[in-house]
């Protein structure tokens, strides 16, 4: 797909979560982070090794057009047999300056629907990447302010503002949501509590993208992605206020 509708419901990703409607999962059965997986390799800002049985795999990426403005694709590329090296620039026939891998995504089945693959890993390096590879400027934090470990307010105009968001269920499984929250005008304040319900423990906004009107509202493919500086401190303030801390599950953001 490339600059697909906005609306698409692949675009969301989801976990864990018994409160608020969301399905409970067992966190052994999906990898979400580059150092959990042994499978995802991100080579360069284009490029990915991955390693295994893969009966589909899934890139997403955004590259720079011709006429300058910004494009996505998240699509499959096929199987993997052993190991295999993936250009993005390459399967996708964009231009070799100017693209960014933003994620990779493993199915033991195929084909792949995005977001339901065993593995769901988003390229670490992504903010360098973006600032190499498109010239994004040092002030891109300009206009979102994190005011504490729930809430942002976002002071620039936006079509959409997606928050990623992590919790604790009452089990002390670590979940997470990536998931849009509505537009801004001038000058908006988002609690994750107020836009997804109460959580046991938490919750964090870990990062604030925002995105263009026209923008495809896909995780990763928005005009300005910012990480809550305060992350760590957050976690460990989480931690403290537990009754029982050893009881939540560790929690790995590199």
């Amino acid at each position: 797909m490339v600059d697909g509708d906005s609306s698409d419901s692949s675009a969301i990703r989801r976990s864990n979560g018994g409160e608020n409607g969301r399905e409970e999962r067992d966190p052994a059965q999906r990898v979400e982070s580059a150092a959990e997986s042994t499978a995802i390799e991100f080579l360069d800002c284009a490029r990915v090794r991955v390693t295994g049985e893969w009966a589909d795999v899934v890139l997403g990426a955004t590259f720079e057009a011709e006429d300058g403005e910004t494009g996505t694709v998240v699509d499959s590329v096929g199987a993997v047999e052993g190991e295999r090296t993936i250009d993005a620039a390459a399967a996708f026939d964009l231009p070799s300056d100017g693209t960014v891998l933003e994620s990779v995504e493993l199915f033991e089945t195929g084909p792949g629907m995005p977001g339901l693959g065993a593995e769901h890993v988003e390229n670490p390096s992504l903010e360098a990447c973006h600032a190499e590879q498109f010239g994004d400027e040092t002030d891109a934090t300009e206009g979102v302010e994190f005011l504490d470990c729930e809430t942002v307010r976002v002071t620039r105009p936006a079509g959409d503002a997606m928050l990623s968001v992590l919790w604790w269920d009452e089990n002390g499984w670590v979940g997470t949501i990536t998931e849009p929250v509505g537009s801004v005008a001038d000058d908006r304040t988002i609690s994750a509590t107020e836009a997804f319900g109460e959580f046991a423990h938490g919750p964090i906004v870990t990062g604030v993208e925002l995105f263009e009107g026209d923008t495809p509202l896909m995780p990763g493919g928005g005009d300005v992605f910012v990480s809550n500086p305060e992350t760590d401190d957050c976690l460990e303030s989480v931690r403290e206020a537990a009754a029982e801390p050893d009881e939540l599950e560790s929690v790995d953001l590199d």
